[in-house]
């Protein structure tokens, strides 16, 4: 990701980190609502760690991720985000969904680096049978994509 900075003299340089660090969230966001996968992969480093609600080992690059998170948002149903905290390299989404007539709640908490990519993705998720419904539905669906792949 390139940016240029369009900052007066005497600016100070965490606040160009604050505006590359909103424009990766604001893109992240978007792409995820949207469904633009191109554009979530446009904010991930290539060695993005994703720690899923129901696994403690995460989920190493880019493509791998994707991947993930084009199968959860095709089982996801009225997705949004509803309030985000931040930190200089740090922010945490809070979001609701369905998955039929469940009613889920969760938080991204993302970590950029210091070119403003996403380095780091832990996503928690409640009440704890939706996140067994989703691990298991998510599971079946990749692992029928890829025997259908070979």
């Amino acid at each position: 990701m390139t940016t240029t900075s369009s900052f007066a003299r005497g600016s100070h340089p965490s606040d160009e980190r604050a505006l590359l660090t909103h424009a990766t969230i604001e893109a992240w966001k978007q792409g995820i609502v949207s469904g633009d996968w191109d554009a979530v992969s446009d904010v991930l480093a290539e060695d993005v760690a994703y720690h899923n609600p129901a696994s403690l080992e995460p989920y190493v690059g880019k493509s791998a991720l994707v991947t993930v998170l084009r199968t959860v948002f095709n089982i996801f149903q009225d997705f949004e985000y509803l309030r985000e905290f931040s930190g200089e390299s740090d922010y945490v989404l809070e979001f609701r969904a369905r998955i039929g007539d469940a009613q889920l709640f969760g938080v991204d908490i993302i970590e950029l680096n210091e070119h403003g990519l996403i380095v780091n993705l832990m996503v928690m998720i409640r009440p704890a049978d939706v996140v067994g419904t989703l691990s298991a539905e998510a599971a079946r669906r990749i692992g029928a994509a890829g025997a259908a792949a070979e």
